[in-house]
């Protein structure tokens, strides 16, 4: 262990501006020297860091009182006695450190970088720690501190008064300009997964210059690279916004840079601006919608949490604008927040307690019915509970939270986490957490359906967008359920008549199924993809399943259980691709009933009636599903791929075969089913090639001719899981 003694730390001088025409870049420059036990010197600090008046082509960086850098991951102490403009400083540390040694400020994890995504109005300069350096050295002695931001100074005026509340700098393009970054011993930074796009700015209070030539002046750090498009949208005190966008083809913000734009004139005539930071002003949202004030493309921002305890809300009918949540939360309603939405919600959570026991009621967390909208980074808490009995189908969704369905019901349910019922509509990165649980009983025996799903329940409607979205949260159906309830499940979507345009749609929710309903459609991404409209299997892309599913009892009907999907109808085309299964599906354990009906149970997906190729999918999870059979004969088909690989039509009868194939697959686990010579059961561990093209499909062995079973299988693998990777240009 050695002592840093005497490092000189020397940091470069600070940025100057840039405009959509006219680019300068100037430097920041700085020194630091040190001396003492373990001792530095740096510029910028922990706790403010300012720049000072431009000198020549550079502006200096000044150490600030209470500023702290990190050595190896370790804070400093906090600087005391710090000179007025001090470009030199001296930091301590109690105890000492071994070589290599990494510096970084402000002070934070080590190899971590952080670039605040919510920033303050400074006058001159830049907000607290907002602008990161870093040194890496082998050795004792000179140590030079690199920039790795660069800054945005921004000028603007106003033809009359105007006090700004805040303001929004947005890359509209990919890459991120805040968040947590990784840092190499180059200085190259690696976004994590907590980054962002954007910036919130805050000027409250701020009244801007009504001088062209002496506007005022923002200053935002970002990370150094290069952008092509930035936005910047300011809020004023009345309400009004305006918006900026900056493009242009490649524009870099150099490290050490202050990147000027051309001084703009705040004009508000791109929108209405309309802040909700408080009970009443999201009551007078509500108002404005209902009056007109706000039209479609208007803006609403949340600014800061609201609490609806104990008020009475009635639910926003119309809003047909972007309301962005701001990471805010709505808490304490006992009504959704919205009626029917048909516009944008961005970053929002809404925290609910809703019980509602009127029949035939749309109830969920955000929305009474989500129309054409688009839900981006959403989250629903809390709990919603139905109770009720009639003949109106009731639609209940929440988001995040728990739903529960009590008493007695003569209709078709609709429940999803999200939402009950969908038409038409965009979700992206939009998860549940809560608890969906079906604890009804039949009150009729009149047949029902059951749509439930981990955030949708059904979509029935026109075709539907969803990326990144998952579930999380357990999904149940209690014993009270009678045989008169048919029931359709999916860990995100439980039934769908239209195609599904899905990314990245993951369960890792447990589906747990207790009740002896008739007919099962199950499946830990998608239930059931109905007959009744073409949908296009093409345009899911990387659905996975995690999740246990448990079928305590099978009733009566014929049951699809699909690790990934569930059942798949005669109407639906397109190749099974990037699907993956690592759930274990658990289906009918210790039961020895004769059953009426035939079970298809599938590691990627049950039942599919059409001809299929399933093609970089893959499963790892165990199929267990034995001790089922229909009189005498075999009645479970179940594989590790697929639960059948023929038509059937009924119960009992094949039509001519229509075969389903694999190619690219990756099929492993262990399976438990009946044996074809129906003498007990199998119990399997699949790690073989051979083992494979016995056990991918649930029907290989139960009809004769088949004696050569590698015809059905291209490139596919039991040991192998690289075989499943989907090659880069695809």
């Amino acid at each position: 262990m050695k002592n840093l003694a005497k490092f000189f730390v020397a940091v470069a001088a600070l940025f100057v501006g840039v405009s959509c025409v006219n680019d300068t870049t100037e430097d920041l420059t700085q020194q630091a020297a040190g001396n003492g036990k373990t001792v530095i010197t740096v510029s910028t600090g922990d706790t403010k860091t300012s720049l000072g008046e431009k000198d020549g082509d550079s502006y200096p960086v000044y150490w600030s009182e209470g500023d702290k850098i990190a050595l190896n991951g370790v804070a400093s102490n906090p600087l005391e006695g710090v000179d007025e403009n001090a470009t030199t400083a001296t930091f301590t540390w109690n105890g000492t450190f071994d070589k290599p040694y990494l510096f970084t400020y402000p002070a934070g994890a080590e190899g971590v970088i952080t670039f605040d995504s919510s920033q303050a109005y400074a006058a001159g300069t830049f907000a607290v720690n907002t602008a990161p350096m870093y040194a890496y050295v082998t050795e004792e002695g000179v140590v030079n501190l690199k920039h790795l931001a660069g800054v945005l100074r921004l000028g603007v005026y106003a033809q009359e008064e105007t006090v700004i509340r805040s303001m929004y700098i947005e890359n509209l393009g990919d890459a991120p300009i805040a968040g947590d970054f990784t840092c190499s011993n180059e200085g190259v930074l690696t976004p994590t997964e907590n980054v962002t796009t954007k910036i919130n700015y805050s000027a409250d209070g701020v009244v801007l210059s009504q001088d062209a030539t002496a506007p005022t002046l923002f200053h935002i750090v970002v990370p150094a690279g290069e952008y092509e498009t930035l936005r910047l949208t300011i809020f004023t005190d009345k309400g009004t916004m305006f918006a900026k966008v900056k493009a242009g083809e490649g524009m870099e913000v150099a490290a050490g840079v202050v990147r000027e734009f051309s001084t703009v004139a705040f004009t508000p005539k791109d929108g209405v601006y309309f802040e909700v930071k408080d009970e009443d002003t999201l009551a007078g949202f509500a108002a404005a919608v209902t009056d007109g004030s706000i039209k479609a493309y208007d803006i609403v921002r949340v600014t800061a949490d609201v609490d609806m305890t104990d008020k009475t809300w009635t639910p926003i009918e119309g809003f047909t604008g972007i309301l962005d949540g701001g990471k805010h939360t709505i808490s304490g309603l006992t009504k959704p927040l919205f009626g029917e939405l048909n516009g944008i919600v961005t970053n929002l959570t809404v925290d609910v307690t809703i019980a509602t026991t009127t029949n035939g009621d749309k109830v969920g967390a955000l929305a009474k019915r989500i129309g054409v909208c688009k839900l981006v980074n959403c989250t629903a808490k809390g709990s919603i509970n139905f109770a009720a009995t009639g003949t109106s189908a009731p639609h209940i969704g929440g988001l995040f939270g728990s739903l529960s369905v009590t008493g007695a019901t003569n209709c078709n349910i609709y429940i999803g986490g999200l939402t009950g019922y969908v038409s038409n509509a965009t979700f992206s990165d939009c998860h549940n957490y809560g608890s969906v649980t079906f604890d009804a009983t039949k009150g009729s025996d009149t047949q029902k359906y059951l749509y439930m799903g981990g955030l949708i329940g059904s979509n029935q409607g026109t075709d539907i967008t969803m990326t990144d979205c998952s579930n999380n949260g357990t999904i149940t159906t209690t014993s009270k359920t009678t045989n008169k309830v048919h029931v359709m499940i999916g860990g995100i979507v439980g039934h769908t008549k239209r195609v599904i345009i899905g990314k990245n749609l993951t369960n890792n929710g447990n589906l747990n199924l207790q009740s002896s309903a008739p007919r099962y459609w199950c499946g830990g991404v998608i239930g059931w993809f109905d007959k009744s409209s073409p949908c296009d299997l093409s345009y899911l892309d990387n659905c996975r399943n995690t999740g246990i599913i448990t079928l305590a009892k099978a009733g009566s009907g014929v049951c699809y259980i699909g690790g990934c999907l569930g059942a798949i109808e005669s109407n639906v085309s397109g190749i099974i691709k990037n699907c993956h299964n690592s759930g274990v599906l658990n289906l009918n354990e210790g039961q020895t009933a004769v059953r009426s009906r035939r079970m298809f149970v599938g590691g990627v997906a049950g039942y599919v009636a059409m001809e299929t190729k399933f093609q970089y999918c893959s499963n790892t999870g165990t199929v267990s599903a034995p001790f089922y059979k229909y009189n005498t004969d075999i009645a479970t088909f179940i594989g590790l791929l697929l639960g059948n690989r023929y038509y059937h039509t009924g119960s009992g009868g094949t039509s001519d075969p229509i075969i389903s194939t694999a190619e690219n697959c990756y099929i492993n686990g262990t399976i438990k089913r009946y044996k074809v010579d129906k003498t007990g059961n199998d119990e399997v561990v699949v790690d073989t090639d051979a083992e494979m093209y016995k056990y991918a499909f649930g029907e290989l062995e139960s009809y004769e001719g088949d004696t050569d079973p590698t015809k059905f299988f291209t490139n596919c693998s039991a040991t192998d899981a690289t075989v499943a990777q989907v090659p880069a240009q695809e």
